[in-house]
Parts: structure tokens; sequence; C-alpha cells
């Protein structure tokens, strides 16, 4: 059961939500009365009295927030999922000696969404992980820096390889604050990145999705929404500066891809975007079809057709997911689901434990030979 409250919607989050943070879940902070607003443990210590050996930093991706970790159960009638990230018999019984942390970053696209680009939220990023690098708990109990695993779920995947190859670039013919980042990472899971972009069919509803709050005057990014296609430019030259940095042996970093094997049905998403947009219309005095709404005629009808299309797919392909000569795992779920497990008995979960308790163990020495 999760520890805490779970987080509202995209809608109230990315509307309540103010500049980008890191927020621990795990070790629990002391009187967390809501933990989404509260900072790390400035003490480190895990429940068995030991300071924390590594750092865990959790990314969510493209329109979800940090509700995304929780599991969904199948209906109103079951319990509330589990939140594996900090329920203590999940990934905390795993890495006991750690400390587990969520970024919390503006990710919305149709709605409330940021004005920035790639460069931009990763600064963010940068920033976040300086703080919390630099403050005076910041190594382990040998006095080391505390070696840091990241976990990226899917467009968090492109934030974090851009924030990593950011942090090595050069400013005045030095490096950036944030060069040491990279050379403390011992890990990097990414799941369900699309490297190679997105499955058409996600861009298109996405992009129509987009339109749609574009059109009623939401804060919407058509920039961010379409680094999920196949031939953008800059999500190429994105991967390709992560994979450039990683081939030099000072920073490579073990990475493993995770990717589904199931195909994902988008009709129950795209059925709340229909029925909100019905809601938008009712509110607008003397909405009708054709009279003083052209444009959001065409957007209703264009949205009706796409509920009438197949709208499943593998969002995020085998090909695309992974990188060349990185460690790939393959989890029989649907795109949704990479990032949630119902507890700690679950295949899926455990093969994701067992990959984070392996990268733990390995870390001090990853760090060693950089």
């Amino acid at each position: 059961m999760p520890l805490h409250e779970i987080p509202p919607g995209p809608e109230r989050w990315y509307a309540e939500q103010g500049q980008a943070k890191l927020v621990q879940l795990y070790p629990v902070p002391e009187k967390p009365q809501n933990l989404r607003y509260s900072t790390w443990d400035t003490t480190s210590q895990s429940p068995d009295g030991c300071k924390a050996k590594i750092d865990v930093i959790v990314i969510h991706g493209l329109g979800t927030t940090p509700a995304s970790y929780i599991w969904k159960p199948s209906s109103e009638a079951e319990p509330r999922g589990a939140h594996w990230l900090q329920d203590p018999e999940m990934l905390p019984a795993a890495i006991p000696n750690s400390r587990i942390f969520t970024y919390e970053w503006n990710s919305g696209f149709d709605q409330n969404a940021a004005m920035k680009s790639m460069a931009e939220h990763a600064e963010e990023l940068l920033k976040q992980l300086y703080e919390l690098r630099t403050a005076h708990d910041s190594t382990g109990p040998d006095g080391e820096p505390r070696p840091i695993i990241f976990i990226a779920a899917c467009f968090g995947g492109l934030l974090l390889l851009k924030a990593l190859s950011q942090a090595m670039a050069e400013e005045s013919q030095s490096l950036s604050p944030y060069s040491f980042i990279p050379l403390q990472t011992a890990g990097a899971i990414f799941m369900g990145t699309p490297f190679l972009g997105s499955h058409a069919k996600l861009y298109e509803t996405c992009n129509l999705r987009m339109r749609i709050g574009q059109h009623l005057g939401k804060d919407t990014s058509q920039y961010l929404v379409d680094l999920l296609k196949r031939d953008n430019n800059e999500l190429k030259g994105i991967v390709q500066d992560f994979q450039k940095l990683n081939s030099q042996p000072k920073f490579e970093i073990p990475v493993c891809c995770v990717y589904e094997a199931q195909d994902a049905d988008y009709s129950t998403s795209m059925g709340k975007v229909r029925k909100n947009l019905q809601r938008e219309m009712r509110e607008r005095r003397g909405w009708r079809f054709g009279q003083n709404d052209r444009v959001l005629d065409k957007l209703w009808m264009e949205l009706q057709d796409t509920m009438k299309s197949d709208l499943s797919m593998m969002v995020v392909n085998c090909q695309s997911a992974t990188l060349p000569g990185c460690e790939k795992l393959a989890l029989d779920v649907k795109h949704g689901n990479l990032i949630r497990f119902p507890g700690a008995d679950n295949p899926s979960f455990r093969k994701i434990a067992a990959l984070v308790k392996k990268m733990a163990g390995q870390a001090s020495e990853v760090l060693r030979q950089k």
C-alpha cells in the first residue's frame, strides 16, 4: 500500500506545481505532512541506522505525474495499488541502504505546459541534482561521493540523456559546474524510452490533444510532442550526443534498456479527452456545431474519427527502446505498466528489483574505474 496520499491527476497536478524539484520517498522524511512537497532527509539514515550508500533518481515521462508509479487497480472495489518506489516490501527492500527520489517536472504538453526547450528542462534537472549532490550529506559512509542510479520512464529518458550530455558541455573553455554528475552516475535504466521515436499513432493522438488544448486557449507544447516523431532531428542529436559521451571510458555508464512486449490500448485515454472536450463545449455559451467555432467543430470530428480507429499499439517497440551495445530487458506488460507493479511478488517487479540491486552492488567499482 502507498505510504502517502495518491497525487492528483495531470490536470490539477501541473496547475498546482511550481518549479521542478526532487522529492524524497525513501527513507520517508520525518513529519511528511505532504510528502509531495517535502525535501530530502538531511540525515540520510535508512531504517536500520546505516548511512545511505547510493542515491536512486526516478524521472517520469511526457504528460504523466508522480501518480504514474502507483499501480492502478482494475476496479474500484480493489484496494489502492502499491507504490513500488516507497513500499517497504518493494524497491526499498531490494536496496535498503539507499535514498530514493522522484524528479517532479512539468511534462505537460496539451495543458499547463512549460514553454521550455529540452536544454532548459535539462538545466532544471541538473540544478536540482547539483543542489542535492553538493549538500553536506552527499557522501556515503566511506567518505566518497554516493553513486547515482537513474531510472527514467519513456520521455523522461530523453530528458536524462540531454542532461547528462549537457553536464559535460564546455562553458568559457572549462567544463560546466555539473560535470561531476556523469562521473558519479553508476547506472541508468531506461523504461520504454523512444530513442528512435514512438509509434506513429501515439504521436498523432498526442498531436491532436495538443491542438485541441491550443485552440481552447491552454498552454501547450508542440515542441515536446514533435520529439516523439521518428524523423525528428533534435531527437537524433540527443541520442547521438549521449552515445558519444558514453563511448568514453572516463564517463561510461552501465545502461539497461527495458521495453514492453504487449500492445497498449489508448481508446480509454482518448475517451477521457473526448469527455473533457464535451464538457468544455457545453460551458461555451451558445456553442453549436458549425455556428460560431468551425475550428472546434473540425477538431471534434477529427477526435470522433480517431476514436473509431484502432488505438492499440506497441508504443515503443524493442528497436526504438534499446541502444546498440547496451543490456536490454523485455517485460511482458503494456507501456504504462513498465513503471508500476501490483506487488513484490510480481514477475516484472522482481526483474527490475534484481536489476537495480545488481547495479547498486557494482556501483562503487564503476565509480572507481572512472
